[in-house]
């Protein structure tokens, strides 16, 4: 049964993304078209100007290794249809790395597939912009969502070994001030 709910929420993501990258912004209930939310900021949350051209120059190298006390060997574009992103590689034979993500699908869906994964969802009022945080079992931080529209967020994530709960949370933080433009 389980199976069958995660098989229709990424089906359900995968025809949200396409609507999106058309340009159409959807209600999730009742897939008619809404109007986009905003976020205080001085960068709109969508469109050419909002956050995600080039994440690995909008959020530097730098600003990784601050957060998580390590040197970052590397960084690579970790770009898709759905998406644009960075990855921040600590220890590249190992695959260790720290995700920024920005991708065009639907927030609410990645948070109801997370939830049928038997993980806890918690917003975190550190961060100043809509978020929630996708909690594993074991008290681990599976990934730190930042929603900028409904259709469309900044996930922050980890590869074990990379960096601690509180170091995410710090980065997701310094991320959603970057988005904001409040750093």
């Amino acid at each position: 049964m389980n199976k069958i709910i995660l098989i229709v929420i990424v089906v359900a993501a995968i025809v949200t993304g396409l609507v999106v990258l058309r340009g159409e912004p959807i209600d999730n209930k009742m897939g008619t078209k809404t109007e986009e939310k905003t976020t205080e900021s001085s960068r709109p949350m969508d469109g050419q100007e909002s956050f995600g051209l080039s994440v690995c120059e909008e959020v530097p190298k730098n600003i990784i290794e601050e957060v998580i006390k390590k040197t970052v060997e590397e960084t690579e574009d970790h770009s898709s249809n759905t998406g644009t992103g960075c990855k921040y590689y600590t220890n590249k034979a190992q695959y260790e790395h720290i995700l920024v993500q920005v991708s065009y699908l639907s927030a609410e869906t990645q948070k109801k597939g997370q939830e049928t994964l038997d993980r806890s969802i918690e917003t975190r009022e550190t961060i100043p912009m809509e978020n929630f945080v996708a909690i594993q079992e074991d008290g681990q931080i599976n990934a730190i969502y930042l929603v900028m529209t409904p259709n469309k967020f900044v996930r922050v994530d980890r590869t074990p070994n990379t960096a601690d709960n509180d170091q995410l949370l710090e980065l997701a933080r310094r991320v959603a001030l970057i988005i904001t433009g409040k750093n």
